[in-house]
C-alpha cells in the first residue's frame, strides 16, 4: 500500500482540526477495532450491533455481564467478516431478483405486503433500502455457513505446497509436544551426598515417567516441584526445552 493510499485510508477515518496555534484540536470521528484479512472493523459498526444485541437481551429478561457481551459479538463480526470475504472470493452474490423474493417472503411473514413493509420500515425508523442490505448480506452469509461456498473453491496442489512452505503453514502444521517440567532442588552448597541423592531422585523419576508408572509418590518429596507446560508447537517451546524435542 503505497503513502497515497493511506493517506486516503486514514482520512476517512478521522478529521484533523488545526488551528493557527501552536496546538492542534483533534476530533475522532471513528476508529479501526480490528483488522480481519483484507477488511477491517470500525468502532462505529461495532457500537450498532452491540446495541440491537442489547436490546435484544433486554427483552428476552437475560442478565449477561457487558464483557461477554462485548467479546461475543466482535468474534461473531469477525467470523461474519471472513465469511463475507470468502463468498467475495469465489463469487457468491445474491441478485435483486432473489432479494426481491426474499423480502417479499418477510413481508408475508408479518401480514403485510411489499409497500406495507416498507411504510414500516420507515416508520420504525429504518430505511427500506438498508434493510434489503442487511437482508442480502444474511443471504450470502447462510449460503456460506451451510457450506455452498465448498464446491466453488478450487485449490491447486501448488497452491498446498506453497501454504505448507510458508512460516504460517510450518508453524499451523508443526508437531506439538505435552511438556512437564520437574525440578530436584538442591542447596547452594550441596554437599556430594546431596548431590547423589539428587541425581538418584531424577534417575527414579525419569524412568518412572518413561515406563508409564505413577510418579506422585515420587513427586511428594520436600525437594521436588512439577510444572505442567501443557501442549505447545516446537517454534513455541522455551529454548530451554527445544534441543530435548
Amino acid at each position: 500500500m503505497n503513502k497515497m493510499t493511506l493517506k486516503r485510508l486514514f482520512g476517512l477515518l478521522t478529521v484533523c482540526l488545526l488551528p493557527l496555534t501552536a496546538t492542534a484540536d483533534v476530533e475522532i470521528l471513528d476508529e479501526i477495532v480490528a483488522i480481519v484479512d483484507d477488511n477491517i472493523i470500525l468502532r462505529s459498526e461495532l457500537e450498532d450491533r452491540l446495541a440491537q444485541v442489547r436490546a435484544n437481551i433486554a427483552q428476552s429478561g437475560q442478565d449477561i455481564p457487558e464483557e461477554r457481551v462485548r467479546r461475543e459479538v466482535m468474534d461473531m463480526m469477525i467470523l461474519e467478516n471472513i465469511q463475507m470475504q470468502m463468498a467475495d472470493r469465489v463469487g457468491l452474490r445474491i441478485n435483486d431478483e432473489q432479494l426481491s423474493a426474499a423480502m417479499a417472503r418477510i413481508a408475508a411473514q408479518n401480514n403485510m405486503n411489499l409497500e406495507q413493509f416498507r411504510e414500516a420500515l420507515n416508520a420504525s425508523g429504518t430505511s427500506y433500502a438498508a434493510a434489503r442490505e442487511q437482508i442480502r448480506r444474511e443471504m450470502v452469509l447462510q449460503q456460506v455457513q451451510r457450506g455452498n461456498v465448498n464446491q466453488r473453491i478450487q485449490i491447486t496442489d501448488q497452491e498446498i505446497a506453497n501454504y505448507l512452505e510458508s512460516e504460517e503453514g510450518r508453524k499451523r502444521t508443526a508437531p506439538e509436544y505435552h511438556f512437564a517440567h520437574i525440578l530436584v532442588a538442591l542447596p547452594s552448597d550441596a554437599t556430594s551426598a546431596q548431590k547423589n541423592k539428587a541425581r538418584k531422585q531424577a534417575d527414579q523419576l525419569y524412568q518412572a515417567i518413561k515406563s508409564g508408572k505413577n510418579v506422585d509418590a515420587l513427586l511428594k518429596a520436600d525437594n521436588v516441584r512439577a510444572s505442567d507446560l501443557g501442549w505447545r508447537k516446537q517454534p513455541d517451546l522455551p529454548s530451554l526445552f527445544a534441543a530435548q524435542a
